[in-house]
């Protein structure tokens, strides 16, 4: 199984190493339809123009796949995060998107901490304890840093 391989080429990016993030993006797409340097440009470039790349890896993703990319879906989740489509994100009970190195707007983003609540985590940490770097702020809100 993947295992959603692709968290793993989005941690090479965030430590600038190109040639892993590249080949784990080649297995985990399986297809030379992708522009897998455009994938690692949108975690390390300032000026990535997100929209526009993010609409050109929507028609490859189509290509590819022949149907339209549900940003939100599993198979699209990757995809959304590396566009900042973060308003399309759905939890998925195996897959908890908020730990994962994203560009730093992701996580201060009202997203982010949506995915947290939506997946339970916050009535978790309510009832159990929260992590060391997370706490309460009164009874229905919380921060992390």
């Amino acid at each position: 199984d993947r295992a959603h391989v692709g968290v793993f080429a989005k941690a090479y990016a965030a430590e600038r190493d190109r040639r892993s993030a590249i080949i784990t993006w080649a297995w985990d797409l399986r297809s030379s339809k992708f522009d897998r340097d455009r994938l690692y440009r949108a975690h390390t470039e300032a000026d990535f123009d997100f929209e526009r790349e993010g609409k050109a890896f929507e028609v490859e993703y189509k290509a590819a796949n022949s149907k339209q990319l549900d940003w939100g879906k599993i198979g699209g989740s990757d995809a959304a995060h590396t566009f900042k489509r973060y308003e399309t994100l759905e939890p998925f009970r195996f897959y908890p998107v908020w730990w994962l190195r994203m560009h730093e707007d992701f996580l201060t983003s009202p997203h982010r901490k949506r995915l947290i609540r939506e997946h339970g985590v916050f009535d978790y940490w309510r009832e159990v304890e929260f992590p060391p770097h997370c706490k309460p702020i009164g009874q229905d809100d919380f921060e992390c840093s």
